[in-house]
């Protein structure tokens, strides 16, 4: 299975466009294809007619399966390191409530799974120290 991701902060540059033509051309080759849309205008969703259901992407954020957190972490340990930049900061934030709200399980596979092992540099391991003390 391929995953593919299409992200830009900056807005107008297209993204739903190519996401719904790679889409698309995965589909017309017989591919097996999800679209998700989080963008808050859900173009995407208005154009893939999808229907609407009664979970939403926050429901499945604030009560995460193994197997969606394992497929997060996959997610976060490749790639292009750049991408993960303004991650750091979030994920040495978020450490905290983790581990006091997730089992001890879940918690660690998160700690360790979406450590920003691939940003190596002296302000990572700076926040390393600092949430370790």
């Amino acid at each position: 299975m391929r995953t593919v991701a299409i992200l830009a902060n900056k807005g107008g540059t297209g993204k739903t466009s190519l996401t719904i033509g790679l889409a698309s051309a995965a589909a017309h080759r017989g591919l097996s294809v999800l679209v998700i849309d989080l963008d808050p205008q859900g173009n995407a969703t208005s154009i893939l007619r999808s229907q609407v259901g009664d979970t939403s992407v926050a429901d499945v954020l604030a009560h995460p399966t193994k197997a969606m957190i394992e497929s997060t972490i996959m997610g976060f340990q490749q790639g292009e390191p750049e991408l993960l930049l303004p991650f750091r900061a979030r994920y040495f934030g978020s450490l905290k409530d983790i581990w006091e709200r997730r089992t001890a399980e879940m918690a660690q596979d998160l700690a360790v799974g979406l450590y920003p092992a691939l940003l190596v540099s002296a302000d990572t391991l700076s926040d390393t120290d600092a949430f370790l003390a």
